[in-house]
């Protein structure tokens, strides 16, 4: 989604009043196994009416608020160490933004929704859209994910929990060293927050700190928006539906799980033509947005994906893709750090029961969790989302 598309100026007008100084919370702590941090790359300085404008990707010629604080922010691209999904070394890398004169009181780990094209990366654009909590003293950091940033070369394990809970945090640890390397150390009050693919990352992120680092990263609690928790619930919804709102949902998804956990798929009988001979130009090139793959593709599923989808039982490449969805899906688990769930009942890129069957669950194995549901669809229910987010970081 572009950030025009999910933000107005609503937000920013939230933003002005919802925002103060956060409680003390345990420092972040990470496990010195190896060295995390490798280099710094481009900076960029920014004043706050300049990061409002790049932040709403205003026209020319629109008006931008002049009442927001006046902070100078720093964006700085972060690289540093971490894996593939195969478990090989990779340089990842991401931004960090803070104010420029002043020492941030909380770090927000800001997981950023879909993207399919190289120059949407967090460390292409110097900006995300959390990047303005940094005007509020938040140190705000951006992964870009393996398969954007300087791992372009390589595909993009979309919805793959492991490796984007893994690069998210290995991206923590290394900012960790950074600060200590500037002699200032990282604060505490961490957050996680994320929207659409960002919700389901920013879950994937508490459940591996939570179980892999339960000593070495504090949380202060995770909001999450419009995520595809139950990957597995949409599929089988796919299998009986013959329409997709979002129809690049589709093969980013079943990409990403073949490249994640290693299916070794045989596209030609997963994908039909035209898709079958040009995914990898459409999806793995990373030339094109998603509204333009939206464009190249169909709303109707069947125009695209292999008939044997809609049969019983299905072919044996998805079935690997079944089994890899359920393998992905974030709602068996009991989370430890309090959960702020914001969805859209009507949303139509990601099924409301994804947010309902992750409460469920979460409230059944006795985790504190929240469900806040809007009846607008995904676009609108961002707007919520943010609103929210500003809320808890008070």
């Amino acid at each position: 989604m572009k950030k025009v598309e999910i933000l107005t100026s609503l937000f920013f007008v939230a933003f002005l009043s919802l925002l103060i100084a956060c409680g003390d919370d345990p420092s972040i702590e990470p496990p010195y196994s190896h060295i995390y941090f490798e280099s710094t790359g481009e900076s960029k300085q920014y004043t706050s009416k300049e990061l409002i404008a790049d932040v709403l990707d205003f026209a020319p010629g629109e008006s931008i608020p002049v009442n927001f604080p006046d902070v100078d922010v720093t964006v700085e691209v972060i690289k540093y160490h971490t894996v593939d999904p195969q478990g090989k070394s990779v340089i990842a890398s991401g931004i960090i933004s803070y104010p420029s004169s002043r020492t941030p009181k909380g770090v927000v780990l800001a997981e950023h929704f879909t993207i399919s094209a190289a120059n949407e990366a967090p460390s292409r654009q110097m900006c995300i859209v959390e990047t303005a909590l940094s005007l509020y003293d938040y140190l705000v950091i951006a992964p870009d994910y393996i398969g954007f940033g300087s791992t372009e070369s390589l595909r993009h394990p979309y919805l793959h929990i492991e490796s984007t809970a893994q690069v998210s945090l290995d991206m923590l640890f290394a900012v960790h060293e950074y600060m200590e390397m500037k002699e200032q150390s990282l604060p505490g009050n961490l957050y996680i927050a994320g929207y659409s693919q960002g919700g389901a990352a920013a879950l994937a992120v508490q459940k591996m700190a939570e179980e892999k680092y339960p000593s070495d990263v504090k949380i202060h609690s995770v909001i999450a928006g419009g995520g595809a928790y139950d990957l597995a619930a949409i599929f089988d919804g796919f299998a009986k539906e013959e329409t997709v709102a979002y129809p690049c949902s589709l093969p980013l998804t079943i990409i990403g799980m073949d490249y994640g956990d290693g299916l070794n798929l045989d596209y030609s009988k997963v994908f039909i033509e035209p898709l079958l001979s040009n995914y990898d130009e459409w999806v793995n090139s990373k030339k094109y947005n998603t509204d333009e793959i939206n464009q190249k593709l169909s709303h109707t599923v069947r125009t695209f994906i292999h008939p044997d989808l809609y049969k019983e039982g299905m072919n044996s490449e998805f079935k690997k893709i079944y089994t890899s969805l359920d393998k992905n899906s974030l709602i068996n688990w009991a989370p430890k750090a309090p959960i702020l769930l914001v969805h859209g009942k009507n949303d139509d890129v990601v099924p409301y029961f994804c947010a309902q069957n992750a409460y469920d669950s979460f409230q059944a194995k006795g985790s504190k969790v929240e469900l806040i549901s809007t009846n607008s669809g995904h676009k609108e229910t961002a707007i919520t989302y943010y609103l929210y987010l500003l809320t808890r970081l008070m």
